[in-house]
């Protein structure tokens, strides 16, 4: 009697497995990698663009089957980081939340990974997710952890960062489902938030104990160090949403008009203020480089577009939740679209239409997120045992 399909799958060992889904992983990989060299192409026929358009599917199609049916491995991990990162840079629909919903499965792929040691940066995220997912104390939970303290400093933000999308998430769809949320609801979600205000406030004082002043920094020390600018930009981004968020669950609270008049009002003002000035600061250092890492954009598209996606979602969250004058909201629009043209991400495009107006705190989140992975040690290890990007 010949042997079934079915029981022939059973044959195939766990090792073969890996194998199959790392060639598919790959496969997409390179597929998505010729997608983001071409989006640096001026000049593309309809053919061209219907022929990648079907590649693209193919492969994505791929992808999600070997997701859902494959053990986690390196390759894929990578493949799905290039496809949410792809995903996101080419959607101008704010109701499509394609990439977001994968970024939640690149999250879960990179904390089911094996932790990888050495740098000891590397398991950043990774650490965050685990400590993000518990209840426990930030600071408390890495104690225990044999690491350094800006290292330390870093994974607090990741955590925060993390919590702080779960939370808004949640009030937003507690905003969605009843037109009047119940107070007791909303201060709840206040005190999460505040919660999370109160550990990244030890960012800043872990940085101020390695006699690294955030506050006195000049911006030229930072804008060589590609790492270190976009941990500042995400501490002063998670400065600006916190204290949006707690703004605007305050005035809902305080129903009566006198939250605005309170010292929590003025002083969490005062906090958007100083970090949308510290963003805007940064920004024409970035693009000086990225203008410059343009000029090889077939060669090497990843570089280009990471630093350009450095300075996207921290104007956007200065677009939202600023009081800006005119002529600065000038500026941060033609900047976006500065960044969408010349910089091949249609994303900062859209967002520049709107005015930032159609991203939602957790969008901006998710693209802070994104843009996390792509600077952290994980990445770096994926790409190391998966071959160069």
């Amino acid at each position: 009697m010949g042997t079934s399909e079915s029981e022939c799958q059973h044959l195939i060992s766990p090792l073969t497995r890996v194998q199959i889904s790392g060639d598919q992983a790959l496969s997409t990989v390179n597929v998505i990698q010729e997608c983001l060299q071409w989006l640096g192409r001026r000049e593309q026929s309809t053919g061209q663009r219907r022929a990648l358009l079907a590649k693209y599917g193919a492969a994505t199609r791929d992808l999600r089957v070997t997701m859902s049916s494959s053990p986690y491995s390196p390759t894929l991990g990578i493949a799905a980081f290039l496809f949410t990162l792809y995903e996101m840079i080419v959607n101008i629909d704010s109701e499509d939340h394609t990439w977001q919903i994968h970024l939640g499965g690149l999250l879960n792929i990179l904390s089911q990974l094996p932790s990888y040691q050495g740098d000891d940066q590397v398991q950043s995220v990774q650490l965050a997710i685990e400590i993000a997912n518990s209840e426990g104390d930030p600071f408390q939970a890495l104690a225990s952890h044999d690491m350094g303290d800006i290292a330390k400093a870093f994974v607090i933000l990741d955590i925060a960062m993390l919590r702080l999308r779960q939370v808004a998430e949640d009030l937003e769809n507690l905003c969605q489902e009843v037109k009047t949320p119940r107070k007791l609801d909303v201060q709840k979600l206040r005190a999460s938030i505040k919660h999370i205000q109160r550990n990244l406030n030890l960012f800043p004082k872990i940085c101020q104990s390695l006699n690294f002043d955030i506050a006195e920094m000049h911006i030229d020390d930072i804008l060589g160090n590609h790492l270190l600018l976009a941990r500042v930009n995400d501490y002063h981004c998670l400065q600006i949403i916190t204290s949006d968020l707690l703004v605007e669950t305050g005035r809902y609270v305080y129903s009566n008009g006198s939250f605005e008049k309170s010292k929590e009002y003025s002083i969490l003002y005062g906090i958007i203020h100083q970090a949308t000035r510290s963003i805007r600061a940064a920004v024409p250092g970035v693009l000086h480089r990225t203008a410059a890492q343009t000029q090889d954009y077939d060669n090497r598209p990843m570089k280009p577009l990471i630093s350009g996606l450095l300075v996207v979602w921290p104007l956007c969250c200065c677009y939202k939740a600023s009081e800006l004058s005119l002529s600065q909201q000038d500026w941060i629009r033609d900047t976006l679209w500065s960044i969408g043209s010349d910089g091949f991400i249609p994303k900062a495009s859209a967002l520049a239409q709107s005015q930032g107006a159609n991203a939602k705190w957790t969008d901006v989140l998710a693209g802070l997120l994104l843009v996390r992975v792509a600077t952290s040690g994980e990445l770096r290890c994926l790409v190391g045992c998966s071959g160069p990007l």
